[in-house]
């Protein structure tokens, strides 16, 4: 019962120092959330993230390879590898020169390509983690998806990639809840409750008020936010479903 009690209290904690650190203060009308991490944890795992080969006819919508290192990179865990220090650019296991990575002090390697079968209006993206030390593919996988799905896409193998180097299921394809508060004329403040990826893309309002919000906690089905809100002179717990 203590032990329990007391994992309840660091949760509580925990939650509540995330919430406090998602209190955004800003004087823009308009701003985008922007979640950065300047420096990886000294135990942080080499792995280098090689950029997805395009195989499409065009410019790719979004920079999948990137998310998906700027993910492992933001977490803490990882430390990935700058592609101008690469030697080679592999697309695949095959093409893998281990004796390079290894002189590169990289553990793992993540390749891949991009490709979109003409009409379909779809895109495919082939992956393949690899273990340098023991020259063997962990996992590997193709992700089928539209134009709008592609973060989404880079999200799920970022945690596919995470959950087979560290056996813990990754956090990248989930969201987030915040408050920010915004300078309006006459010296006002507009704030709105707030949702976004987890590395802070594709933000949306949820609810605006011009009295304080505070408290946000997730349902267990994620489907809803509580939070405590005074649009109506004094301090209620609501209930907003995030659709």
């Amino acid at each position: 019962m203590l032990g329990s009690s007391r994992k309840r209290m660091k949760f509580q904690l925990l939650q509540s120092v995330a919430l406090l650190c998602l209190l955004l203060v800003s004087k823009m009308t308009q701003a985008q959330l922007t979640i950065e991490i300047t420096q990886s944890s000294a135990s942080a795992i080499p792995i280098a993230v090689v950029p997805f080969a395009n195989k499409t006819t065009g410019v790719l919508p979004q920079d999948v390879s990137r998310i998906i290192a700027n993910n492992l990179d933001r977490c803490g865990d990882f430390r990935t590898l700058p592609t101008s220090k690469m030697f080679s650019l592999p697309e695949n296991m095959t093409q893998v020169h281990f004796r390079d990575w290894r002189l590169l002090g990289q553990n793992y390697i993540l390749v891949g390509n991009v490709t979109s079968p003409a009409g379909s209006g779809r895109y495919e993206i082939t992956y393949e983690l690899v273990d340098i030390v023991s020259q063997k593919r962990l996992i590997g996988s193709t992700v089928t998806t539209v134009e709008s799905g592609l973060r989404k896409a880079a999200h799920h193998i970022s945690d596919a990639v995470y959950e087979a180097i560290t056996g813990v299921r990754g956090a990248f394809n989930t969201k987030i809840a915040y408050i920010s508060v915004y300078g309006m004329p006459g010296g006002k403040r507009e704030y709105r409750l707030q949702v976004a990826d987890a590395d802070g893309e594709n933000s949306r309002v949820l609810f605006k008020s011009h009295e304080p919000m505070l408290s946000i906690a997730w349902s267990n089905d994620a489907q809803h936010l509580a939070y405590v809100s005074y649009h109506s002179g004094k301090p209620a717990i609501y209930l907003q479903h995030i659709a």
